[in-house]
């Protein structure tokens, strides 16, 4: 497992773009250069697009040469573009009348022996699968709020792992650190291996909180992670489960409350179980490979040394890999 914190030409660390729809675009610019990833499809909601017609071909259909607006641009009201992932799962993205609006849409690799393809589009429609379309943000008839409207900009940093091609998009407000007034946070995670039962075929889950909610803190990471349960059995569905926190006799322990390890004065971090509780199918989805819960409360932006010179980074509740480098505030 190692993490990558380019795009292959740009770091995609440390950014602050001048619009959402840069932030976006350089998170689609990314996820395409993952090997075995590349755009399946995308309209620039004026006149251009391009649609691949082999699902599991390594042409790209990117018309989204720039993060402006006009020709080719993604900041155009309907632009899109849908990524097909190594392990064969969609993710797709359309912006809507403004660029802290948009739809996000996930489908995963079919089981059953069908093969996922899109379906034609348009510059200004989305193209989707045929079957297995979750509405990640927005909806079929609406955009989701992704980023806040009137918030600051962003300070942005994403990394992807080469090894399970988990990835995370997390922003604050650039020069305070806040995380109350951005938005913008997504994670497709793989589960760490052998966590869960043999039977799951479908060891992913995303996490992209509303733009109303404060991303990265326990709260939202109780309630928003989406997922399958019982994938290609009966009784299937995709659904939100919870990032269990850990409480103790004497009050809570992670997130926060552990504080810095007694030996060696680190702050540990403590890998994250997801389990969906409530109605049928509940129960224990696995463990989580990415973020893990902090040890002790810390400020956003700081890089923690726990395996190495600052290999972590502090986001709210949670601390994400890093590469080393001096965060920006």
């Amino acid at each position: 497992m190692t993490w990558q914190f380019s795009d292959g030409t740009n770091p995609t660390f440390n950014l602050q773009p001048s619009t959402y729809d840069e932030a976006v675009w350089r998170l689609k610019q990314m996820l395409k250069s993952m090997t075995g990833s590349f755009v399946a499809g995308s309209g620039d909601g004026l006149s251009q697009y391009q649609l691949g017609d082999h699902p599991y071909g390594t042409q790209h259909y990117d018309v989204l040469t720039g993060y402006g607006s006009g020709a080719n641009g993604i900041a155009n009201n309907n632009a899109w573009f849908a990524l097909k992932m190594p392990s064969g799962r969609f993710l797709m993205f359309q912006r809507g009348s403004a660029s802290w609006t948009w739809r996000i849409v996930y489908s995963p690799l079919t089981v059953g022996g069908s093969v996922q393809t899109l379906q034609a589009g348009s510059s200004t429609a989305m193209a989707l699968p045929a079957f297995d379309v979750n509405w990640v943000k927005g909806s079929p008839s609406t955009y989701g709020f992704w980023f806040y409207s009137s918030g600051g900009l962003c300070r942005l940093n994403m990394g992807y792992d080469d090894a399970t091609f988990s990835f995370y998009m997390a922003c604050w407000v650039a020069g305070s650190a806040s995380l109350s007034q951005v938005g913008g946070s997504l994670l497709f995670e793989k589960l760490a291996a052998n966590s869960y039962p043999s039977e799951d075929v479908e060891p992913y889950l995303i996490y992209c909180p509303d733009y109303g909610t404060i991303a990265w803190k326990v709260s939202s990471l109780q309630s928003s992670p989406v997922t399958y349960l019982r994938r290609g059995l009966s009784g299937e569905i995709f659904a939100g489960v919870s990032a269990c926190s850990y409480m103790g006799p004497y009050g809570l322990a992670f997130p926060g409350g552990a504080s810095s390890n007694p030996y060696n004065g680190k702050d540990d971090g403590l890998p994250v179980v997801y389990a969906k509780v409530g109605s049928w199918p509940c129960g224990y989805k696995g463990i989580g490979s990415v973020y893990r819960w902090t040890s002790a409360t810390r400020g956003t932006g700081q890089a923690l040394n726990q395996y190495g010179i600052r290999d972590r980074i502090v986001i709210g509740d949670c601390n994400l890999p890093w590469n080393g480098e001096l965060p920006l505030v």
